[in-house]
């Protein structure tokens, strides 16, 4: 996914899926990003989470099929 805006860095953050669920890594970005209002550098991601990197902010939904619990 591409985002702009400000505060964000060209590569501000990585999304992925792995064996424990999708987790979220910071990458060295200049603001930082953060999961529910606290600065990460890697955490893991459920349902509901906010996302905020630079001015934009994502709210984590899974359908079911793609849901970890």
């Amino acid at each position: 996914m591409v985002v702009t805006g400000d505060r964000l860095s060209r590569m501000h953050f990585s999304l992925i899926c792995d064996a424990t669920g999708f987790v979220i890594k910071d990458l060295a970005s200049t603001n930082g990003t953060f999961l529910n209002g606290r600065r990460i550098e890697q955490a893991n991601v459920s349902n509901g989470d906010m996302i905020r990197a630079g001015f934009s902010v994502f709210e984590v939904r899974f359908d079911q099929k793609h849901s970890t619990k």
